[in-house]
């Protein structure tokens, strides 16, 4: 079996509280459903994955990478896709602004590569968020994701 996903041991504590505690899991390439109640950790389970946290405990493998490795890390968020539910921006954010960033093509590696839809892209998103508030915002992570076409 090929893993995309293996935790050894592996827990998060917030303050006295452990979100999880001495978890083994291995996940194999596919579709796999995290189903619980809340409160049970499938939140920090995902942030482990996606590198958003650091385990107290254990060790987390990405990939194959060690995500306590900062290349590593980097390696597997240049190979992840990970579109949180609740996305935080910096106070000031706007499509115009954020648009460089999203809209290359994974595997492109030339400075200031625009491609077609990422400018017009990003002139929509402006025009939709000063219309509606936050609708831009949510449109950009998406569109973001689209474009890079995650190996996970």
């Amino acid at each position: 079996m090929t893993t995309s996903i293996s935790l050894r041991g592996a827990g998060r504590r917030f303050g006295s509280a452990w979100a999880l505690a001495d978890v083994d899991l291995d996940l194999a390439p596919g579709v796999t459903g995290l189903l619980g109640p809340n409160g049970a950790g499938k939140t920090t389970l995902l942030r482990l994955f996606a590198t958003a946290l650091s385990p107290t405990q254990g060790t987390v493998s990405v990939l194959g990478l060690d995500p306590a490795e900062p290349a590593q890390r980097t390696g597997i968020r240049r190979r992840l896709g990970y579109l949180p539910q609740e996305i935080g921006f910096p106070r000031g954010f706007s499509a115009f602004a954020d648009g460089g960033q999203g809209a290359r093509p994974a595997g492109s590696a030339r400075r200031g590569h625009r491609p077609g839809p990422g400018r017009g892209a990003a002139r929509g998103q402006a025009a939709l968020a000063r219309r509606r508030p936050g609708a831009g915002r949510k449109r950009t992570a998406g569109f973001r994701h689209r474009l890079r076409r995650p190996a996970l």
